[in-house]
């Protein structure tokens, strides 16, 4: 559900990782609810993708911060040369007023 939140519907069925997982928590939740225990090696599998949904989780995370990360360093590099601009317009600027 959070999933939702974070994400559109539109861009949350776009990537296929989303799909798979929304298709293993429905199915564990199937398979859960119909078995009540007795197959326990698809349990077994499930709880693997579930672990494995959750490294998926955790690797979509830092992935996110690293693109944040690039799109702060580009805004960094700008501010930098846009404060060498300024500071070159206030030695112009100081040149003049002593000239």
């Amino acid at each position: 559900m959070l999933k939702f939140f974070f994400f559109s519907f539109s861009r949350f069925f776009k990537q296929w990782f989303h799909c798979f997982d929304a298709f293993v928590i429905i199915a564990g939740f199937i398979i859960d609810v119909a078995t009540h225990g007795t197959v326990e090696e698809i349990a077994s599998l499930i709880i693997i993708f579930r672990l494995w949904r959750f490294v998926k989780i955790v690797e979509e995370v830092s992935l996110g911060a690293a693109e944040r990360m690039e799109d702060l360093e580009v805004h960094i590099e700008h501010l930098k040369r846009e404060n060498e601009n300024l500071k070159s317009q206030i030695e112009s600027a100081r040149d003049g007023r002593t000239s």
